[in-house]
C-alpha cells in the first residue's frame, strides 16, 4: 500500500486566532485563552502525546497519539472560543528530536512542519481545517473538509441547537422533550442540517489519518 512507517507517526496541531490583533481586552481574552487550553489537556488528557500549549502570542500546538478526538477538539475549541474564528492545521509524520511530554515546544519534525504549512494555508484559503500527511498527497481530506465546512454553515440557529443536543444525547425522543418540539421534528431538522453526513464524512477523515499514526501503548 505504501512504504510509510506507521510505528513512529504522530498527530500535531497548531493553531490559530483569526484577527486576533483586533481583540479589544487582551489581557481578558489571554487569560480565556489560557484556560480553555488547560481544559482541553484535562479533558483529552488520554489523547495527548504533549499539551496544549500557547505558543506565538494566539497560536497554539499539541501532539496526539492518534485522530479519534480531533473532531471533538475541534468543536470544543469553536465553543469556547466563541464568536472568534480559529485556523487549524494538522500535520501527521514523524518527531525528530525528543518530545516534550510537560510543553508543546522546543519540539521539531515533519509533523509539525505539515501542521504550520496547512494552518498557514488555512490562513489564505477554506477550509479552516487542513491535513497533511508526510510522505503523502492528501488534497481530497481538504477538499472534503471544505464540503463538511460549506454544509455546516448553512445550518439555521435551530438547527443548531438540536444538533448540539442530539449529539450530547444520541436520542431524537429524548431531545425532542428536552426541546419541547415533536421527534418528527427532530429528525427533520438532522436531515436538514445534513448531520448524518457531516458525522460519517468527519469519521472517514478520522479513519484515513489513524492508518498512519503510532498507535497508543
Amino acid at each position: 500500500m505504501n512504504t510509510l512507517q506507521l510505528h513512529s507517526y504522530y498527530l500535531a496541531i497548531i493553531g490559530d486566532i483569526v484577527r486576533s490583533r483586533e481583540i479589544e481586552n487582551r489581557k481578558a481574552f489571554q487569560r480565556q485563552f489560557h484556560r480553555v487550553m488547560a481544559e482541553l489537556n484535562q479533558q483529552f488528557q488520554s489523547e495527548i502525546v504533549s499539551p496544549f500549549t500557547v505558543t506565538l502570542g494566539d497560536e497554539f500546538q499539541a501532539l496526539l497519539h492518534r485522530a479519534d478526538a480531533l473532531f471533538e477538539i475541534y468543536r470544543f475549541l469553536h465553543q469556547q472560543l466563541h464568536p472568534r474564528q480559529l485556523v487549524i492545521g494538522v500535520g501527521v509524520g514523524e518527531i525528530e528530536t525528543e518530545i516534550n511530554r510537560e510543553s508543546s515546544i522546543g519540539m521539531d519534525g515533519p509533523c509539525l512542519r505539515l501542521a504550520r504549512e496547512e494552518i498557514e494555508a488555512a490562513k489564505r484559503q477554506p477550509p479552516r481545517l487542513r491535513f497533511n500527511v508526510q510522505g503523502l498527497e492528501v488534497p481530497v481530506l481538504n477538499v472534503l473538509m471544505q464540503h463538511i465546512e460549506r454544509l455546516e454553515a448553512k445550518r439555521t440557529p435551530r438547527q443548531r441547537e438540536i444538533v448540539a443536543v442530539y449529539r450530547n444525547v444520541r436520542h431524537q425522543e429524548t431531545v425532542a422533550r428536552q426541546l419541547g418540539i415533536s421527534q418528527a421534528a427532530v429528525s427533520q431538522a438532522l436531515e436538514n442540517a445534513h448531520y448524518f453526513l457531516v458525522e460519517e464524512s468527519q469519521a472517514a477523515i478520522v479513519q484515513f489519518l489513524n492508518q498512519f499514526i503510532k498507535p497508543i501503548v
